[in-house]
């Protein structure tokens, strides 16, 4: 599996997991970011959430089940236009030869939208945790700071396939920062001038 695919995978599993939660347990959610969870001391959280899991709207049970369901196809979208899954042998075959490539024209674009997405949830979420210190609002954070920092790191690293060595099949590539090349310093070392 190459970086692209376990980032697209990766992309696609955190917000899944957060759209299965907002659609299955949104009055959980809706009672953990309540103002009398957060104001309550003392109090076990297990026991505030199942006595006030009553509390929450209609309004706000339905807009907590749209963002999960929105999550879902973004989700979705994700994976089918990045083309992390390769046509079916019957589709392919019906198929010119460039358009059964695996390699879609919007992959790096997918990369970069939903990089920048989980970088700005990832402030967002440190905002929030700033100013309520609430716990759910730290592993949105860490989540999306996972994710964005994947990303980044794919954007600048993944992209190259390398300028390997025919003979000894190493890595060609010079570089000063952040890492040293060892060998060219030995080499310049040995020679005087």
């Amino acid at each position: 599996m190459s970086a692209f695919n376990a980032y697209v995978y990766g992309t696609a599993g955190w917000l899944s997991l957060k759209a299965l939660t907002l659609i299955v347990v949104p009055k959980v959610i809706i009672t953990l970011l309540s103002p009398e969870v957060r104001n309550a001391t003392g109090t076990s959280l297990l026991v505030l959430c199942i006595a006030n899991a009553n509390e929450s709207t209609d309004l706000e049970e339905y807009f907590a089940r749209f963002l999960g369901y929105a999550f879902l196809l973004i989700a979705v979208i994700v994976i089918y236009f990045s083309g992390a899954i390769p046509p079916s042998s019957t589709l392919a075959g019906s198929l010119p030869e460039e358009a059964s490539n695996p390699k879609s024209p919007y992959g790096d674009r997918i990369l970069t939208i939903t990089t920048i997405f989980h970088s700005l949830c990832a402030i967002y979420y440190y905002i929030r945790y700033v100013n309520t210190k609430q716990i759910g609002f730290f592993l949105g954070m860490t989540g999306s700071i996972i994710m964005s920092v994947v990303g980044y790191w794919y954007m600048m690293f993944g992209k190259d396939k390398g300028h390997l060595s025919k003979r000894t099949g190493a890595d060609k590539r010079t570089s000063g920062f952040p890492f040293t090349n060892a060998e060219a310093a030995k080499r310049k070392a040995g020679k005087a001038y």
